[in-house]
C-alpha cells in the first residue's frame, strides 16, 4: 500500500509539474506573440521610414538641381552685369573726352 501512496504522491508532482509547465508555456507563448507584434510593428515602421527617407532624398537631389541651375544663372546675369557696368564706364570716359574735344573746339573758335 505504501508503493501505492508513494506513486499516487508522484502523479500528483507529475501533475502539478504539468501544470505549472503549461502555465509557463502559457506565459512564454503569450510573451513570443506580443514580442513578434512588436517586431512587425517595427518592421512596418522601417519600412515606412525607409520609403520616406527615399522620398526625402529625391526631393533633396531635385533641390540640389534647382540651385545649382539657379546659381548658374546668377552667375550668368552677374556678368551680363559686369559687362554693362564696364560699357556704362567706358561710355562715360568716351563721352568725357568727346565732351573735352567739342569745349576744346569751341575755344579755338572763339580765339580771334
Amino acid at each position: 500500500m505504501e508503493v501505492v501512496l508513494m506513486l499516487e504522491e508522484k502523479i500528483k508532482a507529475l501533475i502539478a509539474m504539468a501544470k505549472s509547465m503549461k502555465e509557463e508555456h502559457v506565459a512564454l507563448q503569450s510573451k513570443y506573440n506580443s514580442l513578434n507584434d512588436e517586431y512587425n510593428s517595427l518592421k512596418n515602421e522601417n519600412a515606412e521610414l525607409k520609403a520616406e527617407n527615399d522620398k526625402l532624398a529625391e526631393g533633396n537631389a531635385q533641390l540640389t538641381f534647382q540651385l545649382n541651375t539657379i546659381e548658374k544663372s546668377i552667375l550668368k546675369e552677374t556678368g551680363h552685369v559686369q559687362e554693362l557696368t564696364e560699357e556704362r564706364s567706358m561710355t562715360r570716359l568716351v563721352l568725357d573726352d568727346l565732351i573735352k574735344s567739342i569745349d576744346s573746339i569751341v575755344e579755338n573758335e572763339n580765339q580771334p
